[in-house]
């Protein structure tokens, strides 16, 4: 769900501020500790979080789930890139 502010403006997009650009894009980048953390991991292989068992099967069966749901967002990013809309 894209954010309105109260005067209309797209606040996702219209709002950004280049000073954090660094820090949003380290972020963005240490999202890939996960990626060593499960390294060696079976998809079979538990663990305990939140005092429940998870496979890491079933994290990464939500994660493509969620990836894919938010593709679906990137219209909008097309369509402040290009200009075209409904295309």
């Amino acid at each position: 769900m894209r954010t309105r502010a109260a005067d209309g403006e797209d606040a996702d997009f219209d709002r950004l501020d280049p000073a954090t650009a660094a820090e949003d894009c380290a972020r963005l980048v240490g999202g890939r500790l996960a990626d060593e953390a499960v390294a060696g991991a079976s998809f079979d292989d538990t663990f305990t979080q939140d005092g429940g068992v998870h496979r890491p099967r079933r994290v990464h069966s939500h994660l493509i789930s969620e990836y894919t749901r938010q593709i679906g967002h990137a219209g909008p990013v097309r369509e402040r890139l290009d200009g075209v809309t409904g295309a």
